[in-house]
């Protein structure tokens, strides 16, 4: 029940990392307002958040099995991190990329 409860709490980070760092944004964007900011740290905690609170959601005690530990992580846990960081990385640069289109973060 307790890596539930953590899964759901990870779940719930990363759905706002997700709506704050990203959709805020472009959504912002979109509407023309004068500044608009893009984290890249939320950005790419986003992926990981979401994945990895799934999997403690959906899993519960067996997630540990699988992942591993915080102190002895899993070969498959450290590999799906680092894909993930990646893929956060590449989201990144796609909003910055569609801001740059929308006339932010460009030359003055």
């Amino acid at each position: 029940m307790r890596q539930r409860l953590l899964g759901l709490l990870m779940l719930l980070i990363g759905l706002a990392l997700a709506y704050l760092c990203l959709v805020e944004p472009l959504v912002s964007a979109t509407q023309k307002t004068d500044r608009v900011s893009l984290p890249l740290k939320g950005i790419i905690l986003c992926p990981i958040m979401l994945l990895f609170g799934s999997c403690y959601v959906v899993l519960g005690d067996r997630a540990e099995s699988i992942l591993g530990t915080r102190k002895a992580p899993s070969d498959a846990s450290l590999l799906l991190g680092v894909l993930l960081i990646a893929i956060g990385v590449v989201v990144y640069f796609i909003a910055k990329t569609l801001l740059e289109r929308l006339g932010y973060f460009g030359e003055p």
